[in-house]
């Protein structure tokens, strides 16, 4: 599991095959690891992450950038609140 809390960062975390749960904005982030979950509460935060299988995003707050990539390839399911978030694949 990864936990940070914190604004105006830039750091690589990794989750171990856990959660990583982030609090903060205007943080850039790399999280590697095959995470299970990702909680994010925050805005402007721009995030690369490496999900596993079946993975899940929950997140509030907006504009907020996230990039990922999964083990199996298919996307985690995501709920969340907030305006002007963009999730996407990332290209190899």
């Amino acid at each position: 599991e990864a936990a940070f809390i914190s604004s105006g960062q830039t750091a690589t975390l990794d989750c171990g095959g856990g959660k990583a749960a982030i609090m903060g904005s205007d943080n850039n982030l790399t999280i590697t690891g095959h995470c299970t979950d990702l909680e994010l509460a925050g805005s402007n935060n721009k995030i690369k992450i490496e999900f596993g299988p079946a993975a899940k995003i929950s997140f509030v707050g907006s504009s907020n950038s996230i990039t990922w990539t999964s083990a199996d390839g298919k996307p985690p399911s995501v709920s969340y609140v907030g305006a002007g978030n963009t999730m996407v694949p990332s290209i190899p």
